[in-house]
């Protein structure tokens, strides 16, 4: 999706959250942190008693972020200056100055909700053990946006001295009166998984009554099984149980070949082509899913990750996004929540759980899944081109084995990105606010108007030679050079419609 479009949503989003019932106070009272969601094992900070504080850190600490203070490739700073109104002091912009605090990684970014919750606001996540904390003066992140704000001057014997971050923090919570003017409540935007983070810690046990506002941007309230289909498809490498798998599927595709060939009355030399032609397809086909999964993951996850289990809708119990989605709680406690879920492009799949009916019983998932993929896509929304470009992208995907059956964005569908089905999300005692974004941009820009067209100009030339073709095949050729030409004027005409919009995108700028 362009980054100007995402941006656009986002500040829709945002600035959707002032009109609300209650009262806002100015946003200097306010802490506003960005929340990341799922990274890879290692992106996140790794244990070091060294690790200074916050506020005497010089670089963001983790390779897990939403962006700097001063670049406006992604969306900290651009929130910062476009939605909050902040002066832009390029180089200058840091952690203590800035409204919005991002300043480092969650420990393990593959750890579940509910442990990086702590994280975010347990006072007791780093504290010392034997005399050593895990990760040096390093706090819970709540403390750090703090600190890296607390100054304090005290006058002795004559003598001014100022205080910063954690010594200064300490020494400000024992006075209540100095404390009251250090911003104390909280507004969390969580992008994917952080805006889960967020509801674990305003659900839990352990949460203060310090948060006002939970912006979530795209987050699987009702888990995903995009991480299960990465691991399942074993990026990494072959495994002997994977080779028997796929060797099997290639057999049965194969036989089930064979046997529609002769069916059809088809020569055996024909029957045999095609059979050793399905053989090698499938496995070929099969085995590509490999190295397929490879490139096109970002990040790289483990069955040991927390986070695997936690964001399989699938499991239950202590740990999981179902055991968060049904913890009690009190309506009058909970701060507004404003909900940003996407729609109408493919949202990937756990293959262990696809119905394949009884072609999946006979092992032909390479045959079936191509057909359930393209059927769930036309079924989906958006206009023409983005139902025939996600048909069309989901069938090929089909034929590696993977599934593209739901539409939402890539890692989280429709319904989990605006928790159509979880209670808080819906109960009426709760401010919720939902809105959508199209995921689906490019499938419905000039490009993919034009593999519409052309799709539906190239079987409209199909269908001709194998109907009016094997009657008259002058007739044919003269009403496919019909369909041609007016092809290539729709072309043109798209190709025009695409540098308007490109216009369009940019007229902000310019004015």
């Amino acid at each position: 999706m362009p980054k100007r479009i995402v941006l656009f949503l986002i500040f829709t989003m945002i600035c959707m959250t002032w009109a609300v019932p209650k009262p806002m106070e100015s946003i200097e009272n306010y802490n506003v942190l960005m929340v990341h969601g799922a990274y890879g094992s290692e992106k996140g900070i790794k244990a070091n008693a060294n690790l200074k504080e916050a506020d005497s850190a010089s670089k963001f600490l983790g390779d897990a972020t939403l962006g700097s203070y001063t670049s406006e490739d992604r969306i900290t700073k651009w929130i910062g200056t476009n939605v909050f109104e902040e002066p832009d002091i390029g180089k200058k912009r840091n952690p203590a100055n800035a409204y919005i605090y991002n300043w480092r990684s969650f420990t393990n970014p593959a750890n579940s909700s509910l442990n990086n919750a702590h994280e975010l606001a347990d006072r007791q996540w780093n504290i010392a053990e034997n005399g050593a904390s895990r990760f040096g003066k390093r706090r819970a992140l709540f403390e750090e946006a703090q600190e890296v704000k607390a100054t304090l001057r005290v006058s002795k014997n004559g003598k001014d001295s100022l205080y910063v971050g954690q010594i200064a923090l300490d020494t400000i919570r024992q006075n209540p009166d100095l404390y009251r003017q250090l911003a104390s409540r909280y507004i969390l935007i969580g992008h994917s998984m952080g805006g889960i983070v967020s509801r674990e810690y305003v659900q839990g046990d352990f949460y203060n009554g310090d948060v006002d506002k939970i912006i979530t941007l795209d987050s699987p309230h009702e888990g995903t099984g995009a991480l299960n289909m990465q691991i399942y498809k074993e990026a990494r490498g072959w495994t002997d149980e994977k080779i028997r798998g796929l060797l099997m599927k290639s057999m049965a595709s194969m036989t089930a070949t064979g046997i529609l060939l002769a069916v059809m009355g088809m020569e055996p030399v024909s029957v045999e082509a095609g059979m050793c032609i399905t053989l090698f397809s499938s496995a070929i086909a099969g085995g590509a899913s490999i190295p397929l999964t490879k490139i096109f993951s970002t990040e790289v996850y483990t069955k040991d990750d927390s986070l695997v289990h936690y964001v399989d809708p699938y499991q239950t119990g202590f740990g999981t996004i179902r055991n968060l989605n049904a913890l009690p709680y009190d309506a009058e406690k909970l701060p507004m929540f404003r909900v940003l879920g996407s729609k109408n492009s493919m949202t990937f799949g756990d293959p262990t759980h696809v119905d394949y009916g009884l072609l999946g019983s006979l092992y032909l998932e390479n045959f079936s899944l191509p057909v359930l993929n393209m059927i769930g896509q036309m079924g989906g929304g958006g206009d023409l081109s983005t139902i025939y470009v996600n048909a069309l992208t989901a069938g090929i995907a089909g034929i590696v084995g993977i599934p593209l059956i739901e539409q939402g964005s890539s890692l989280v569908t429709e319904a989990s990105g605006l928790g159509k089905h979880v209670r808080l999300l819906n109960d009426e005692n709760v401010d919720v606010r939902k809105e959508q974004f199209n995921a689906a941009v490019q499938a419905e820009s000039s490009d993919g108007d034009f593999a519409t067209a052309m799709g539906i100009a190239s079987g409209a030339v199909l269908a001709l030679d194998f109907t009016l073709g094997l009657i008259n095949p002058a007739a044919a050729k003269a009403a496919k050079t019909g369909i041609v030409g007016p092809f290539q004027q729709l072309w043109d005409f798209l190709s025009l419609e695409g540098r308007l919009r490109q216009v369009l995108t940019i007229w902000p700028n310019l004015t």
